[in-house]
């Protein structure tokens, strides 16, 4: 992702996630997200997802996130 160099660090990321929470409510779907990366558990959770699932590879662990308005979907 590109920005201007005006923008703080972060700026962007936050204007990405308003702009995808805001679309997501008023389409009433989740976002769903999933990383095995432990670097970005903390960005996730901090962005407003929470973990609805991990998943244990060969590799590692996955880690699957729903956003904070769609906790109570069910998700397979």
């Amino acid at each position: 992702m590109a920005q201007e160099k005006e923008y703080r660090k972060l700026d962007g990321l936050i204007e990405i996630n308003t702009m995808l929470f805001e679309y997501a409510k008023k389409k009433n779907i989740p976002i769903l997200l999933e990383t095995s990366n432990l670097a970005v558990l903390k960005l996730y959770k901090k962005a407003g997802f929470k973990v609805y699932k991990k998943q244990k590879t060969e590799e590692g662990t996955l880690y699957f996130f729903i956003d904070k308005f769609n906790l109570d979907k069910t998700i397979e």
